[in-house]
C-alpha cells in the first residue's frame, strides 16, 4: 500500500504544484505592469511569493497520500484563476497554496514544527501586502 501511495503522489502533487508556478509567473507578469507599484515593492512581492511556493514544494516533499485523498484530489472541481487583475490573482494564489499546503504537507518534511499554522499566516500577509500597495479594493 506504501508503494500505492508514494506512486500517487508523485502524479498529483507536480501536477497540482506545476499550475501554481505557472499562475505564479503570471502574477509576477502582471505585478509587473501594475503601475501603482514601486520597484521596491514589486521585488518584494514576487520573492515573498516565491519563498511561499518554495516552501510548498519542499514541505509537500516524501509525503505520502491514500488513494482516498487521491480520489478527492481528482473530483475535487478546478479552481479559476483570474489573469488579468492583480488583486483577484492575488486573492486566488493565496487560497490555492492555503489549499495545497492543507492538504499536501506533512510533518516528517515540514522544515518546522507548526509549519503549516506559519504557513497560513504567511499566505495571508501576502495577500494583505499586495492589497495595501497594489491599491485593491479601493476603489482606485
Amino acid at each position: 500500500m506504501k508503494v500505492f501511495g508514494l506512486f500517487t503522489v508523485a502524479l498529483a502533487n507536480p501536477g497540482r504544484l506545476e499550475k501554481l508556478k505557472g499562475h505564479r509567473d503570471i502574477f509576477i507578469q502582471l505585478a509587473g505592469n501594475n503601475t501603482d507599484m514601486n520597484d521596491f515593492t514589486k521585488s518584494r512581492i514576487t520573492n515573498f511569493l516565491d519563498d511561499l511556493v518554495d516552501q510548498a514544494e519542499n514541505a509537500s516533499m516524501n509525503c505520502t497520500s491514500s488513494a482516498e485523498d487521491e480520489r478527492l484530489f481528482e473530483e475535487e472541481a478546478p479552481r479559476a484563476f483570474s489573469s488579468d487583475d492583480v488583486c483577484q490573482l492575488t486573492n486566488d494564489l493565496a487560497k490555492a497554496l492555503r489549499s495545497y499546503a492543507r492538504r499536501f504537507t506533512c510533518s516528517e518534511s515540514a522544515p518546522k514544527k507548526l509549519f503549516e499554522e506559519k504557513y497560513l499566516k504567511r499566505c495571508k500577509r501576502f495577500e494583505k501586502i499586495v492589497a495595501r500597495k497594489a491599491y485593491c479594493g479601493l476603489g482606485m
